[in-house]
């Protein structure tokens, strides 16, 4: 918690998720040339597919979170204002906040 007249450096305010990276195999890879003869390199999924997932990897995101953590790891007061589930996925974005120093006494937790 921070003291009630607490100054901050910078302010997050805004998303705080956590992303989830999943490794497929089944992209296509193409090259097009347009019509100025310019090579265009594209990933594509085919529409309506379902793909074979490798692996999944969470980590916590949201642009206002990695920015306020990433700032306070370079020294900076931060705090974030913002809201999270009360869930595996919040609790795990808040103490990942936590554990890189950023104040989160303006984050409200929903509950289901």
């Amino acid at each position: 918690m921070n003291e009630k007249n607490q100054i901050f450096d910078i302010v997050g305010l805004g998303s705080c998720t956590m992303d989830m990276i999943f490794e497929v195999n089944d992209i296509l890879r193409m090259e097009l040339v347009d019509k100025n003869h310019s090579h265009k390199k594209y990933m594509a999924i085919e529409h309506s597919s379902k793909l074979n997932v490798k692996n999944v990897k969470f980590f916590p995101g949201g642009s206002a979170a990695n920015v306020t953590c990433n700032l306070s790891q370079l020294g900076f007061t931060t705090a974030f204002i913002g809201g999270v589930g009360d869930d595996t996925n919040g609790n795990a974005c808040l103490e990942d906040l936590r554990t890189k120093g950023v104040d989160v006494s303006g984050v409200k937790v929903f509950k289901n």
